[in-house]
């Protein structure tokens, strides 16, 4: 990736990038891991505004890690005992150092990849022990709304399509299945 060859960032968990931070979370935790997707999904694939900027993960992780905006603070690496490290600044000095893995992949780290939810269901390399729910299977399509659609639409739609056929499984059925909470 160009943008990080001009300006790398940590690249994996243990510098608090994303590679392997999901290695072992199915081993450690037990738990039944789906992954939903929406290959078109607008925020994190496709999206582009009307005058051809595109505006999703992919292109926000090229030009806006670190986020160094201007203004209240920046986020930046410095070089310490010759390890860089994130750093978050507020005006000329460093404020504090970024510990948090969660701060650091959100504001300082590039992702290598496209978004877990953009990601086919056969992607290279499939994470392992998960399942996938294609929610095009769900009428998601590429619009904005349907980012995050099972939270806007009217819940009829959840339940079936726009002309009353009725999904095989409703989709919050299939939801909280998946979460053991059903």
């Amino acid at each position: 990736m160009q943008a990080d060859a001009n300006q790398p960032t940590p690249r994996f968990a243990s510098q608090l990038g994303y590679h392997g931070w999901l290695n072992d979370i199915a081993a450690s935790s037990g738990a039944k891991l789906v992954a939903y997707q929406n290959l078109d999904d607008f925020w994190l694939a496709t999206g582009e505004t009307s005058f051809g900027l595109s505006l999703n993960w992919v292109r926000n992780n090229m030009i806006s890690k670190p986020d160094d905006r201007f203004g209240l603070g920046q986020y930046d690496f410095d070089l310490v005992n010759g390890v860089r490290r994130p750093s978050f600044t507020s005006g000329l000095t460093i404020t504090r150092w970024v510990s948090d893995p969660h701060e650091a992949m959100a504001y300082v780290s590039r992702s290598r990849t496209r978004a877990l939810g953009a990601e086919p269901a056969t992607g290279k390399p499939t994470p392992p022990g998960f399942t996938s729910i294609n929610l095009q299977s769900y009428g998601f399509a590429r619009p904005r709304y349907d980012h995050s659609g099972q939270f806007q639409r009217n819940i009829q739609l959840m339940y079936g399509n726009e002309n009353g056929v009725q999904w095989s499984e409703a989709f919050y059925h299939r939801l909280m299945r998946d979460l053991s909470v059903d």
